[in-house]
């Protein structure tokens, strides 16, 4: 190799190695800029203006966390379901009907008052710390309606462990000012599944149908998710 040929092979590594880095360097924008939207989201939905406390479940029970915890949590949840998902493969043998999975992962659903709400009459600065007893039982929900058959199918073809009806349940206290509600919520962490079920009568394929399902998620035998204690002055629905 003559020099001229050299100085050409270095200037084609050099190149490479620019392009590199700007290709990296878009995607980690890109990733920052998606982060953002996702943590907007998320503050939206959380509305931390009224949350006093946030638990998350665990395998030893309940773990007090804060709001930006909870925000990497679900950020967690999110790329998780991207960047892990591993597709489900069959045995040569099929007979239907058959749930062939396209895509799966964890999610959060929307929350739901768990508890009742309690008041806080005083007229006082007196602050009320109340112990409020919650509970959540979470099961499966499937965008079509399906027969014990397809049910069974898309039980044995989603890629999590299938769980039917999970509760959780516990006694936490929240601090309620005065002249105000105090409640909680609780945020279920769910498995989804996405695919077709395809259907057929034996070993003959007929057609199929899109499938949407999410199904508990277990985490120290009770069900994945967070409570959140809220106080308002306004009394939730």
């Amino acid at each position: 190799m003559n020099f001229f040929e050299k100085i050409s092979f270095l200037l084609t590594i050099v190149l490479c190695l620019s392009m590199c880095l700007v290709s990296l360097a878009e995607t980690s924008v890109k990733d920052n800029k998606d982060d953002k939207i996702f943590i907007k989201k998320i503050l939206e939905e959380l509305d931390p203006s009224t949350i006093q406390k946030i638990y998350k479940v665990s395998e030893n029970g309940l773990e007090e966390i804060s709001i930006e915890n909870a925000i990497e949590y679900y950020l967690e949840a999110e790329k998780d379901s991207i960047e892990n998902y591993q597709p489900k493969r069959f045995l040569s043998t099929i007979s239907y009907p058959r749930y062939d999975e396209q895509s799966s992962g964890t999610k959060f659903l929307s929350a739901e008052r768990c508890s009742v709400p309690l008041y806080n009459d005083s007229e006082t600065d007196t602050m009320a710390n109340q112990s409020i007893s919650c509970a959540h039982t979470q099961s499966h929900s499937i965008n079509v309606s399906v027969n014990s058959s397809e049910l069974l199918a898309v039980q044995v073809g989603v890629g999590y462990t299938w769980t039917g009806a999970v509760t959780v349940s516990s006694t936490n206290s929240v601090d309620i000012p005065p002249e105000h509600y105090g409640w909680f919520e609780f945020r279920p962490k769910v498995y989804y599944s996405k695919g077709y079920l395809l259907q057929g009568n034996g070993d003959d394929y007929t057609g199929r149908k899109w499938i949407s399902v999410t199904y508990p998620k277990k985490l120290g035998g009770q069900c994945d998710g967070l409570f959140i204690a809220r106080t308002s002055t306004t009394c939730p629905d």
